[in-house]
């Protein structure tokens, strides 16, 4: 997560050496320590660590990571979301709610980190977590747009009104990256039907990128009556 696996684990050996393979609550020994080091490297480390032994759903362990989550170096920001979306139990609101300040992060990788955490942690069908990732498919960076749409595919149903909704709500903006990205969310989620044919379209103007246009048609393909 982050860095070589032979890295991680030097690093590990280093200051781990003893660890039980499970942490099992509060009094568990894992060196917290660590997670404050002045390296960003060891604090990385110890949080890949940490999420490798904890127990699924410990919420001590899932505080420990939270807070890492204010972290100065984005590297650790960033596998601290990991970490969380591996540790946390579906569903969990409270670190939904704390990987979700991140999809403004100033960094690309911890925005797609999170839009990632948030399409695996969030429960399916959320309209509420649909509709904060959809937003992600504005973004300027295109690694973002793509998992965003692809967290989108993954929480939502065939058909589901609230992908639906804020899919099309892109299709005319003025952006054709973010054209194609509600585009290539709307392939993933709606019926035959779902979708005007119009809508579809309206964001396939003559001068679009041939991108736009070949999106467009996934569509179509989708919602056109036979």
């Amino acid at each position: 997560m982050g860095i070589t696996m032979g890295a991680s684990e030097r690093l590990r050996s280093a200051f781990l050496p003893s660890w039980p393979r499970r942490v099992t609550g509060p009094s568990s020994p894992f060196p917290t320590a660590r997670l404050k080091s002045d390296r960003w490297e060891v604090r990385q480390a110890a949080i890949s660590a940490l999420a490798n032994i904890a127990e699924k759903g410990d919420a001590a362990t899932i505080a420990v990571l939270v807070a890492r989550l204010a972290d100065s170096h984005w590297k650790v920001r960033r596998v601290a979301i990991k970490a969380l979306a591996t540790v946390t139990v579906k569903g969990d609101t409270g670190t939904i709610s704390a990987i979700g300040l991140h999809l403004e992060d100033p960094v690309r990788d911890v925005r797609t980190a999170a839009v990632d955490a948030l399409g695996q942690l969030a429960e399916k069908g959320d309209p509420a977590t649909i509709s904060v990732i959809g937003a992600c498919l504005e973004d300027h960076d295109l690694h973002v747009r793509r998992a965003a749409s692809d967290a989108i595919a993954n929480l939502a149903e065939k058909s589901d009104a609230a992908a639906i909704a804020v899919a099309t709500a892109r299709l005319k903006n003025d952006s054709w990256h973010v054209r194609r990205a509600a585009l290539r969310a709307l392939a993933n989620v709606a019926g035959k039907a779902d979708v005007a044919d119009v809508d579809v379209a309206a964001a396939c103007f003559e001068t679009c990128p041939c991108e736009v246009r070949h999106a467009a048609v996934n569509v179509l393909a989708v919602v056109t009556e036979d």
